[in-house]
């Protein structure tokens, strides 16, 4: 199951979108598990945090003086739990990083949040435990969790 959702409004908060997603999860899996068995379930959010200094934020929260002079700085870590037999990787990834925004380069940290389980082959996940993962882990990807990354 996959759902892309953009925020294009920022000063809209985004757990109106995570409701929405879990919802969704509610209404679909019935559906999806009536014609095939579903083993991994994930959930991703990309956000840009404006920051004209950026590598430093980044240095100043997660480096030592090791990274002292880099144009380039990015984090990576997974920090897995278990959820009803089945392991759930929480993935962050955090770099500083430059988009584009109506069309106008800005200077930020790129924060990427993916959580997953490890397929399990043995089993395949219930309605009821997708509802379950997705309403528990569905709030690691809000504004409030991904601010306390950078902050």
């Amino acid at each position: 199951m996959i759902f892309f959702y953009n925020r294009v409004d920022e000063n809209k908060s985004n757990s109106f979108i995570l409701n929405d997603f879990n919802a969704k999860v509610r209404g679909l899996t019935s559906v999806i598990l009536s014609k095939q068995e579903v083993n991994r379930f994930g959930m991703v959010a990309r956000y840009f945090h404006l920051d004209k200094s950026s590598i430093f934020t980044l240095k100043k929260k997660f480096f030592s003086n090791a990274v002292d002079g880099a144009e380039e700085l990015g984090l990576r870590f997974n920090k897995p739990t278990e959820f009803h037999g089945f392991k759930i990787n929480d993935i962050i990834e955090v770099s500083a990083a430059e988009m584009q925004l109506n069309g106008v380069n800005h200077k930020g940290i790129l924060i990427q949040r993916d959580i997953n389980n490890n397929p399990n082959s043995v089993s395949s996940i219930s309605q009821d435990t997708l509802t379950e993962i997705s309403a528990k882990y569905s709030s690691k990807v809000s504004e409030l969790e991904i601010e306390r990354l950078i902050k």
